[in-house]
């Protein structure tokens, strides 16, 4: 089968806020940490700004960039039918920090403020924020699933494994539902693993532990409907899991480091399977989960979140800054056992000792003079 590449041209139209008649590609930007990060956000026309969405984080890989992922992955389809808004960031230099490059680029964070740059201007369903990426997007998802575990749901991840350095910041985090997309044939991510990514058995048996899951998956073979694409796809569900989380694996036999159902044959990639899209996947699999909160109850369509918590995971401080003044600090166990207490004057910025308490799970809560906010950090 050949595809043909259409270079599509989006009228852009900006809006400050609600009504979208149709679908629209918004090109937005910020600066972060002194670099101004760019990404494109897709708006199905079902968007009426009157009911919460959920939102999907789509990330390129190495070398690439939204543009093209927005194309190859073609999800804005699977969003106008479903009704969930998509957005394709961009890397630095085309790369994610990930924990195994160089990078001193703060994309966990970036990718934070990223959420709250788009619910200022579009109600989204915070319980229900999703993560998926090719390759280095998906390593930096699975970096998302450890260290941004109190924002999103659930992660998806297409050729990209998890690395080595990932598995410690997991250690003390709750169930986190993880659907994977791998090619035994992948020759620019191995399957069976290569320096600091182990193999990919080794990664979902490490979230199968993980989240509690039965140890023997439920296996479907995926009817072969299209064979001049040289590969077939079996696939493997662990669950009932920990906190209704789960695992999903699609084995890609003779598959490449590509999008299953992606627009394009990506011919020094290898194979691109056919028999399944990895879109619509990776949405029913989205669509199934959210946050899981149970310390407290509070709207999220109301508070708006413009606090960022850094590290996270901490072994000694946390700095805390908030674009609203800070009146107290209040820090909890999952359990809702209270530990500290800081009141303060109004500040902006504070750093909070916790070297002191036991490795673990905590609710900070920042109060304001109207209002408090809740977020969540994992002590090492």
């Amino acid at each position: 089968m050949k595809h043909k590449i259409i270079i599509l041209l989006f009228s852009i139209t900006f809006f400050t806020h609600q009504t979208v008649l149709s679908q629209q590609n918004i090109n937005g930007g910020f600066t972060y940490n002194g670099n101004y990060r760019t990404y494109i956000l897709h708006i199905p026309g079902t968007y009426s700004g009157s009911v919460p969405v959920p939102l999907v984080f789509n990330l390129h890989g190495y070398s690439s960039n939204a543009t093209q992922q927005q194309f190859y992955s073609a999800m804005d389809v699977v969003s106008d039918t479903a009704g969930f808004l998509v957005v394709y960031p961009n890397a630095v230099n085309s790369v994610w920090d990930t924990l195994f490059t160089s990078s001193a680029i703060d994309d966990v964070g970036f990718l934070s403020a990223l959420i709250d740059t788009i619910r200022q201007d579009y109600l989204i369903d915070t319980l229900r924020i999703f993560s998926c990426g090719i390759s280095m997007g998906g390593y930096m998802t699975y970096r998302l699933a450890c260290e941004l575990h109190d924002r999103i749901a659930a992660v998806a991840s297409v050729a990209g494994p998890t690395v080595n350095p990932i598995f410690d910041s997991c250690q003390n985090t709750p169930p986190m539902p993880v659907l994977h997309f791998h090619g035994t044939a992948d020759s620019t991510v191995p399957y069976n693993g290569q320096g600091m990514w182990p193999p990919v058995d080794t990664i979902i048996q490490y979230f199968v532990s993980k989240n509690g899951c039965p140890l023997f998956p439920d296996t479907t073979p995926i009817p072969d409907i299209w064979a001049p694409d040289n590969c077939t796809v079996t696939r493997f569900d662990y669950s009932p899991c920990d906190d209704s989380s789960e695992v999903v694996f699609f084995k890609i036999f003779n598959g490449g480091h590509t999008w299953p159902g992606g627009t394009v044959d990506i011919i020094p990639f290898g194979n691109t399977n056919r028999d399944i899209n990895a879109s619509v996947e990776i949405w029913n699999f989205f669509r199934k989960h959210k946050l899981q909160d149970t310390f407290v109850s509070v709207d999220e369509n109301i508070i708006n979140r413009f606090v960022t918590l850094f590290p996270n995971p901490a072994q000694k401080e946390v700095m805390i800054s908030s674009e609203r003044p800070i009146l107290k600090i209040s820090v909890y166990s999952s359990a809702a056992v209270p530990y500290h207490e800081t009141r303060t004057s109004g500040i902006n910025e504070i750093i909070l000792e916790v070297s002191d308490l036991p490795s673990g799970f905590y609710i900070v809560k920042i109060d304001y003079d109207k209002g408090s906010e809740y977020r969540k950090f994992i002590r090492m």
